[in-house]
């Protein structure tokens, strides 16, 4: 699969996530899930995933965030030195 740097990562991780979700979405525990009928062990589980996804997705953006500061503090250190 070769990836578009060009589009936003949102579309990004959308396209390249779209099966995986379409089979979780289509799942006997995910259609529990929306019914109301998983079992609470399973509920604490599945946000338990959750917290350790987005615990992750959130780090990579701070990470990036520092990154890009960085990099325009050196942007116009390397400006003024010029």
């Amino acid at each position: 699969m070769s990836v578009d740097l060009s589009l936003p990562l949102s579309i990004v991780v959308r396209e390249a996530t779209k099966v995986a979700h379409e089979n979780v979405r289509l799942s006997p525990i995910a259609g529990a899930l929306f019914r109301g009928q998983l079992p609470r062990e399973y509920y604490v589980r599945y946000l338990m995933l959750l917290w350790h996804i987005y615990e992750y997705v959130y780090g990579l953006s701070t990470s990036l965030h520092d990154l890009i500061h960085t990099a325009s503090q050196c942007d116009r250190a390397w400006a003024r030195a010029a």
